[in-house]
């Protein structure tokens, strides 16, 4: 395998050329850089005040997206903390990535203008969280760099060209000069449009055998360099491993044997968390149910005693209608009497 590079328009960006190499091994390469190398990226979050209109969830899942930097000297098993307490007291502001304090001077936020929020005048956020490292391949939060690869163009004009410059007019990438020759191979995308154009036929195009072109970008503090490094010494253990293995088998095995019950123990622990998950909410379930019969009994209770006291109303009410009814028939009683008595006296 050669690789030579054809552009470095900045640290985080290169291309180069990759030639006298299958193309089973480069997209082995792509795929290490994408979702193998390791990186740091905020993992929990403990939030103290959150007065915005976001919610946790969904500021979490931002700040997980900032880009932290990289070194390889620290610790695998490394927790970093952050602190973030932003707030607006005079006027609305936007809250930065670079407001996230870290407690390690080695890992920290690597682009520090990213706007992570709006505050409204009154508005404050606190929170601490914790970054660890991890893969891509876990988790897109821990993607560090960005590969991708395309075919070396193969193009060829033929005697019967007479730069008639259709095929300069046509290339939508603007790379074939006057004198129809390409000048930046690295863009050619293969499309043909040249081909199709050129009124003699003159112009052919097609995919190089073995030879391409690798782009790659990094997102944190690593150069494109340094990352293309580490996902070829990932590639390079991963073929050591495997022709360790196939050189012995017993070994290769013995890993086999050790990987399947690492399996079987985090399957045996995934389904006993599943199982005290699926107790827990049958457990609130029934809990949901007893407090529904608690309160299906509570109504029931409270419309007996409206009943019973509506009854007692009831009674009271006609008790002392009859207590009237005889103060009046009294009453009338003893009129009619002394009005009898006072005709008796008369006559």
């Amino acid at each position: 395998m050669k690789i030579e590079v054809l552009k470095e328009s900045a640290p985080n960006k290169l291309c180069v050329a990759v030639r006298e190499i299958d193309e089973h091994f480069l997209n082995a390469l792509r795929r290490a850089v994408n979702s193998e190398i390791p990186a740091f990226a905020i993992d929990e979050i403990s939030f103290y005040e959150n007065t915005s209109p976001l919610f946790n969830e969904y500021l979490a899942n931002r700040l997980a997206l900032v880009p932290l930097t990289f070194e390889e000297g620290v610790s695998q098993q490394a927790q970093i903390v952050f602190s973030l307490e932003a707030d607006a007291a005079e006027a609305p502001r936007t809250v930065y990535s670079r407001e996230l304090q870290s407690a390690d001077p080695v890992i920290r936020v690597f682009c520090e203008r990213i706007p992570i929020m709006k505050l409204g005048k009154g508005q404050k956020l606190k929170l601490e969280a914790t970054a660890v490292q991890g893969r891509a391949r876990e988790h897109a939060k821990f993607q560090s760099a960005l590969a991708s690869y395309g075919a070396l163009p193969d193009f060829r004009v033929s005697s019967k060209c007479d730069k008639c410059g259709e095929c300069v007019n046509a290339c939508p990438k603007k790379i074939i000069s006057p004198q129809i020759k390409l000048t930046e191979p690295s863009e050619c995308i293969l499309c043909e449009n040249c081909v199709e154009s050129c009124p003699k036929s003159a112009v052919t195009v097609r995919p190089k055998e073995g030879e391409f072109v690798l782009f790659i970008e990094s997102y944190n503090n690593l150069t494109a360099r340094e990352q293309l490094e580490r996902a070829l010494k990932l590639v390079a253990a991963q073929l050591e491993f495997v022709e360790d293995g196939i050189k012995n088998p017993r070994k290769l095995e013995k890993l086999a044997e050790e990987a399947a019950a690492t399996k079987a123990a985090a399957e045996k622990e995934t389904a006993e968390a599943a199982a005290k998950a699926a107790e827990e909410a049958l457990e609130g379930a029934q809990s949901h149910v007893n407090l529904s019969e608690q309160a299906v009994e509570r109504r029931a209770d409270t419309k007996e005693e409206k009943e019973e006291k509506k009854e007692k109303e009831q009674k009271a009410e006609k008790k002392k209608k009859d207590k009237k009814d005889k103060r009046e028939k009294e009453s009338k009683e003893l009129k009619e009497k002394e009005l009898k008595e006072s005709k008796e006296s008369k006559e």
